[in-house]
Parts: structure tokens; sequence; C-alpha cells
């Protein structure tokens, strides 16, 4: 807000046979290659991190809300692309700011959680489902 740049939030979920996979060397060598998709797609001043065990979260500055969409489909789009042990199903939240109703942080997470569930349980969005559809 002080720069007044958009911030953007994709959170990024690879399925539940990821997340039906035991601890191990396996699970590892699984989150390393995702790991690697994504640091191909994403930018220097990207930041990523594990959100839950099997969602990322992927904090974009200075990046609009369709910056920040065209992202998450080329993510969906690498992954799938790829095979890997389990199958991989991935699916986005996507949101940006400044938007109206997000006026703090614990908003703007809960409304990409929220874009997030709506991206794996509806088939319409093709995986990416963002705040201002």
């Amino acid at each position: 807000q002080r720069f007044h740049l958009p911030l953007s939030i994709v959170l990024l979920d690879i399925g539940p046979a990821a997340a039906a996979m035991k601890q191990g060397p396996d699970r590892a060598v699984l989150l390393a290659e995702v790991a690697s998709v994504f640091l191909n797609e994403c930018r220097d001043i990207d930041v990523l991190g594990r959100f839950t065990t099997t969602t990322f979260l992927f904090l974009l500055p200075g990046t609009p809300p369709l910056g920040a969409q065209a992202l998450a489909r080329r993510l969906i789009q690498s992954l799938s692309d790829r095979s890997f042990a389990v199958p991989v199903r991935p699916a986005c939240g996507v949101v940006s700011v400044p938007m109206a109703g997000i006026s703090d942080r614990r908003q703007f997470l809960v409304v990409a959680e929220e874009c997030l569930r709506r991206a794996v349980d509806e088939p319409s969005t093709g995986g990416v489902a963002v705040a201002w559809e």
C-alpha cells in the first residue's frame, strides 16, 4: 500500500494423491520436482513458500490481477505437462490487492483460500479461480 503497487497471492494445491503420500524419500522427490516447476516460472522477486502439506503460496509483488492469473495458468500447464510419481491435480486460487473488501492481510489470505477451494471444487474454473470473478 505504501508504494501504491499491486500485490497478488496465488495459492496452488497439487492434489489429493500427493497429500496421501507418506513422509519419506518419494514424497521429498515429488515436492522437489514440483518446486523445480515453480522456480522456472517465477521471478526472482516472487516469494514462494509452503502453505500446507500440498499447498504452496506465491507472493507476487508488483503483479496486477491479470498477471497473477496468467502465472497461475502457466503453473498449472507446466505441472500438467510433466509426469510425477503420483497424479498431480493442480488448482489455484488467485487474489490481488488493492481490491474492494480487502483491508488487511487476514482478509487477503481468507479470500485466496476461498478461491482455491472454488478452483478445487468447481470444474468450470479450469483449475484457476480468481477473486474478481
